[in-house]
């Protein structure tokens, strides 16, 4: 008679026990995951130095040496670059109500040099939207922070040679081989061109880079674009990079692409020649930089299409600096053109015999 009173007796314990379980779970999840995540925020989502209340973008960490610095002092505390790497993809993976300064984790994560790369790598293919676009930037910079695979800045015009997979680190063979595993219509357009940046970086691959900027470009966000155009200067100046410019050009939406295009086209000189039309139709851009700039990028050019449109901008521009440009740009046409002229005015040399 006494054995339905176990029943409730035997719920209760299993209640407790199941409560216990639960509980005990609770405190592992806290432990091995929450307090961590909290430990590593306290060290990302220090106010910069200087920078309170300012936007802090991917430029102070990659370039800037203060950046640079506070960077290092940074992944220092969380342990030094192999301890900081696990905790921090661990707090970019974590919830924003938990981890807010992600980019900021994104930027510490390539300042963690190699160490840095396969959770970079791990997150790209678990990220979405907005934050595998910051991911994809993340990788870029690394490989330009790299001097094992970055193109060197001061390399000449005509491009950088070509490098096989196979000649890259193994840490940078696996980021491609992790990347080329996400598939491209789960990217966005800003993503896609990153990651073909990347591969360019790493592979000089011209042609790949190239089909994909003319798909994309038009619809990346102004700071991906910008890297993108910038980076022409060592794709070369082919007639499919000219075509890319020139659409750049005929976009007059951003002045930071418009700036960057001409500083390319600036740098390409007389290459450049094709699209010394479509620079002199800056001349009339509203912002003055603008027209300074496309006044300095048709003196290297050395074309005298544009004397009209440079006599106009020299004489009835409402800036004295670009004014000064634009007779500059004039006075070097005019001597190179002087020169060609007294050149082909020399009897050619009578042949050695």
């Amino acid at each position: 008679m006494e054995a339905p009173a176990e029943k409730p007796r035997l719920r209760s314990l299993v209640a407790m026990v199941a409560a216990i379980l639960v509980f005990l779970g609770i405190v592992a999840f806290v432990g091995l995951y929450v307090v961590p995540v909290l430990q590593t925020a306290s060290v990302v989502e220090v106010p910069v130095p200087d920078m309170v209340g300012e936007e802090v973008t991917w430029s102070y960490w990659s370039a800037k040496p203060i950046g640079m610095i506070e960077a290092e002092e940074r992944v220092k505390l969380l342990g030094g670059k192999r301890s900081a790497a696990q905790k921090l993809e661990r707090y970019v993976k974590a919830p924003s109500f938990m981890a807010s300064e992600k980019m900021t984790a994104l930027c510490l994560l390539f300042s963690c040099d190699e160490d840095g790369l396969i959770p970079l790598s791990r997150l790209l293919v678990r990220s979405r939207g907005r934050l595998r676009e910051d991911v994809c930037s993340a990788l870029f910079i690394a490989s330009f922070r790299d001097p094992r695979v970055a193109i060197p800045r001061g390399a000449v015009a005509t491009g950088a040679e070509p490098r096989s997979v196979g000649d890259l680190p193994d840490a940078w063979q696996q980021v491609l081989s992790i990347a080329g595993g996400v598939r491209d219509e789960e990217l966005t357009a800003s993503a896609r061109l990153l990651l073909s940046l990347l591969k360019f970086e790493l592979t000089r691959d011209r042609e790949e880079l190239l089909r994909e900027m003319q798909q994309s470009i038009s619809d990346v966000s102004p700071a991906v674009a910008e890297s993108a155009v910038s980076t022409l200067r060592w794709v070369g100046c082919s007639r499919q990079a000219l075509r890319l410019a020139k659409g750049v050009l005929a976009d007059k939406t951003d002045a930071r692409v418009l700036s960057e295009a001409l500083y390319v086209i600036e740098w390409w000189g007389q290459d450049a020649r094709p699209v010394a039309g479509d620079v002199a139709k800056l001349l009339r851009h509203q912002d003055k930089g603008i027209r300074w700039q496309a006044a300095s990028a048709l003196s290297e050019m050395g074309t005298q299409e544009v004397m009209s449109a440079l006599k106009q901008a020299a004489q009835n521009d409402g800036d004295r600096d670009v004014r000064q440009a634009a007779r500059e740009a004039l006075d070097k046409i005019k001597k190179a053109q002087q020169e060609k002229q007294a050149k082909d005015k020399q009897p050619a040399e009578a042949p050695v015999k």
